[in-house]
């Protein structure tokens, strides 16, 4: 009980407004804390957050699924996002480079405070990102995980055929970086055409 208290004040970004009493907090905290990266030591809540993030992770797909099935773009954007933080441990909001588990969180701490976002990381030199971060040498593996970080480039042509049907041709480039120790053999997308 005191180690899910810790979890709960250390690793849940998100507040948790239900009593203490309720089963719900548990699975909250639970959820929360594998997101922020914070494993649990007792046997009992490892062997319950395996039991939360296996079934979590099916449900939020198959909400996804149900979302998409029936047509509704910004539900299953929302299950889409939700899906894409508990696969990738990573919350929505976090520097996206916080997916390479080679940079150490102090460098990444630095990045988010200093404001570093990838465009910006790409328009400065390796030496400049490098001081930025406090570590000079890393500047060159900086900038080029920040290539890594799938990046698409969209261009769409939209041509009336009639009143009521539109021709969308859509042109899609990747433009970063392919490793596969880091992507593996393929990375899925989505797109969706809304009205």
């Amino acid at each position: 009980l005191q180690e899910l208290e810790e979890l709960k004040e250390r690793g849940c970004p998100l507040e948790i407004k239900e009593s203490e009493e309720d089963f719900t907090v548990k699975v909250n905290t639970l959820l929360q804390s594998y997101i922020t990266r914070m494993d649990p030591q007792g046997f009992s809540l490892v062997s319950d957050s395996a039991y939360v993030i296996t079934n979590a992770s099916r449900i939020v797909r198959g909400m996804f699924e149900i979302a998409l099935n029936r047509g509704w773009s910004s539900a299953t954007e929302t299950m889409l996002e939700v899906c894409k933080m508990i696969e990738r441990r990573l919350w929505s909001d976090a520097h996206p480079l916080r997916q390479i588990e080679t940079l150490t969180p102090i460098i990444l701490a630095k990045m988010e405070l200093k404001g570093l976002t990838l465009e910006r990381i790409q328009d400065l030199t390796p030496s400049e990102v490098g001081g930025l971060v406090d570590h000079p040498r890393l500047g060159h593996s900086i900038k080029e995980f920040a290539r890594m970080i799938p990046y698409l480039d969209v261009s769409v042509n939209v041509h009336p055929i009639t009143r009521s049907i539109l021709r969308v041709q859509v042109e899609i480039k990747a433009d970063f970086l392919w490793r596969d120790k880091y992507h593996g053999s393929v990375e899925p997308w989505w797109l969706w055409v809304e009205d």
